[in-house]
């Protein structure tokens, strides 16, 4: 199913209006900042990201059998196949110019992707004591950075497309003009994105530290909006993104070196590494 959306999708987009819909997304998409091109850069690289990350993921179930679910439970397959439903349904919604309708169902989709990070991470803090034993190390940084930065990946373009879907019907239901809701929507995703690095560095670092893809699909999404319309908005938008990532890198570089600070003066290796989230390999700079 997960195939079928990504097919559907990418052909609505690149090409001409009748090929595959009736109608076509491009007019729509590129209204509210996202030319065709760059949209498509970016809908091949969440379709990359997404096929590497299931891939490894049906590896580590045939290789490991039900052990390799430990980390990566099947309910986070059933919630990534289901918003890939929802989203031909999406698709199908907006075709048909019922904005209002699309708006739910992508919410749908973003709020599905959502629970399956969630359950992806909570899994894996729950595994953490196996997965930190050095047999398991590759396997620990496959999953923090390819399964669920692919996932982050995911669900943070269904969470941009959202905020369209809904300038697109705050526009068709006379609430506002289209210039009024594509500004609302780029400066609400500026907000969200500015409290969601606040809310991780407070209280998602355990979880979120490696997940760097939210950042950079954000500044993708950025850049895209600046080739498309040149302002001081879209201007100071790129740098907004381009500051968030520079912040999440710093914030990796600073917990590493703590964690190896913390390796060379503590006894208790294994608790303050974990509390760091760093298994014992990377603290020594060992992958």
């Amino acid at each position: 199913m997960m195939i079928v959306s990504f097919v559907i999708y990418g052909v609505s987009i690149k090409f001409p209006d009748g090929i595959l819909l009736l109608h076509g997304v491009q007019e729509d998409l590129k209204y509210y900042h996202l030319p065709v091109t760059p949209t498509m850069v970016i809908f091949i690289s969440v379709c990359v990201f997404q096929a590497l990350w299931i891939v490894y993921s049906l590896l580590l179930i045939v290789t490991n059998g039900i052990k390799g679910t430990e980390s990566l439970p099947y309910s986070v397959f059933m919630l990534c196949a289901f918003a890939s439903q929802l989203n031909v349904i999406w698709l199908v919604e907006l075709d048909n110019h019922a904005p209002v309708i699309a708006f739910a169902v992508q919410i749908s989709v973003f709020a599905s992707l959502l629970g399956a990070l969630v359950i992806g991470y909570r899994n894996f803090e729950e595994a953490y004591p196996k997965m930190i034993q050095p047999r398991y190390v590759r396997r620990y940084w496959l999953i923090r950075l390819l399964v669920h930065n692919g996932l982050a990946f995911q669900t943070t373009w269904a969470f941009e497309l959202a905020l369209i879907n809904m300038g697109l019907a705050l526009t068709a239901s006379s609430f506002m003009t289209q210039s009024d809701a594509a500004l609302l929507s780029v400066s609400l995703l500026a907000v969200v994105m500015t409290l969601y690095t606040v809310a991780e560095n407070i209280a998602l670092n355990r979880w979120t530290l490696y997940t760097l893809s939210p950042y950079i699909l954000h500044l993708m999404v950025c850049v895209a909006i600046l080739v498309n319309r040149l302002s001081v908005s879209t201007a100071f938008l790129l740098s907004h993104a381009t500051g968030l990532v520079l912040l999440k890198v710093v914030m990796i570089a600073y917990k590493y070196f703590k964690a190896q600070g913390v390796l060379s003066q503590s006894k208790n290796v294994k608790s303050d590494l974990e509390t760091y989230a760093f298994p014992q390999q990377f603290a020594h700079g060992r992958l």
